[in-house]
């Protein structure tokens, strides 16, 4: 017999409200312990970047948006997703005259995208 689902919903640290489907048997305890497990990560990802971008700027004083992009992409904050059309009205791509297909960067889920950081 399939376990049954238990449906989570929870304001994760970016204030956005997020649902998780465990299985019936997961325990409340287990559960904390994914959710920690997640925010642990999204942290370690964020210090990363950080000390990345921070420690290049003292040591050649100064960060390019290149640079950042670059370094956002390795500690997995931003993602390259392929592109053969502009994504919608406010397309940057679009803005700047990039031919399609191109790859487009987007957030990831370990950062709040711009629309949802804002009040």
């Amino acid at each position: 017999m399939q376990d049954k689902i238990r449906l989570s919903t929870y304001k994760n640290h970016k204030g956005t409200y997020v649902q998780e489907v465990w299985p019936e048997s997961a325990g409340t305890d287990y559960i904390k312990q994914e959710l920690y497990d997640k925010l642990e990560a999204d942290n370690e990802q964020l210090k990363a970047f950080a000390g990345d971008v921070l420690y290049t700027a003292f040591e050649d004083c100064e960060v390019d948006s290149e640079y950042m992009q670059a370094s956002a992409l390795k500690h997995g904050l931003l993602k390259e997703v392929g592109k053969s059309e502009p994504c919608g009205e406010a397309c940057l791509c679009a803005d700047y005259g990039i031919d399609f297909p191109t790859g487009c960067y987007q957030f990831t889920e370990v950062i709040a995208t711009p629309k949802e950081s804002t009040p």
